[in-house]
């Protein structure tokens, strides 16, 4: 057993319990609390080298999965111990590591996203995927991941993005381009799939959309959608939250094992 570092993973959903298996199986010692009061943290935190907390990282003011307040946690964490999360605030970044921001999580996370994403078009529209035609709102990780998946299962794709950069690379790759917010090529389309966290259609415009496109929104809150103006419309929109924790939770544990054994330099 590799006792020089010892964990505690607090809070959080099936990702996180999927992380402490995930280094338990490596042989690190694993203080596993899935939603403690605050004495059973405190008393367990003292032995503690290395604090995982989730991602996101808070729920209001409270670690997300428990009801422990982030600033009552971090008070009673030792200065020695190292404290990792995902999507932290400004001011909390002097005394957590958000293994977020590294790149090869980052791109994991859009792999897994996108894989729930197409979970979802399968559920929920009444037509194979194959031929199917969709827009993706966004060039990012996830609408590279997702364009290059449902291209893939024979879907006709356009990708629309704002920048020049954007349009060249969705060009190269054979795909039809657009301009968000603009949408020269109209909004006629089985799926359209949002990836940008910020306003991308506006109520004009979602009158465009037939009542039978499915509008998926992977953005996180709030989203990109007019959403009462959705409901209005009488149109069919979700807002997918959080894939990686619902659709692929145990991959997505490891990939946060894996992150933060990396920036420890332990792997």
């Amino acid at each position: 057993m590799k006792t020089s570092v010892v964990f505690m993973v607090l809070g959080g959903d099936r990702r996180m319990r999927a992380c402490a298996d995930g280094l338990r199986s490596l042989g690190y010692p694993v203080c596993d609390l899935p939603s403690p009061n605050f004495d059973t943290f405190t008393s367990q935190i003292k032995g503690t080298n290395v604090l995982i907390l989730p991602i996101p990282a808070l729920s209001g003011e409270c670690i997300n999965g428990t009801s422990l307040q982030v600033q009552q946690v971090l008070s009673a964490v030792p200065p020695a111990t190292a404290v990792f999360a995902g999507v932290i605030p400004t001011d909390l970044k002097m005394r957590i590591v958000d293994y977020n921001l590294d790149e090869a999580f980052q791109q994991a996370g859009a792999i897994a996203t996108a894989e729930g994403a197409i979970s979802i078009l399968i559920q929920e529209l009444p037509i194979t995927l194959h031929g199917a035609t969709a827009l993706i709102i966004g060039n990012g990780r996830i609408g590279k991941a997702l364009s290059e998946r449902l291209t893939a299962l024979g879907m006709k794709v356009t990708v629309s993005a704002r920048k020049e950069q954007d349009w060249q690379d969705i060009a190269e790759k054979n795909l039809r381009t657009d301009h968000t917010g603009v949408y020269n090529h109209g909004l006629d389309y089985h799926c359209i799939i949002n990836t940008v966290p910020a306003p991308v259609l506006s109520k004009v415009q979602l009158a465009l959309v037939p009542k039978s496109c499915l509008l998926l929104d992977l953005a996180s809150r709030p989203g990109g959608l007019d959403w009462q103006a959705c409901e209005e419309l009488e149109l069919r929109a979700i807002h997918a939250l959080a894939l990686p924790g619902k659709t692929s939770p145990n991959s997505s544990g490891l990939a946060i094992r894996d992150t933060v054994l990396d920036l420890l330099n332990l792997r």
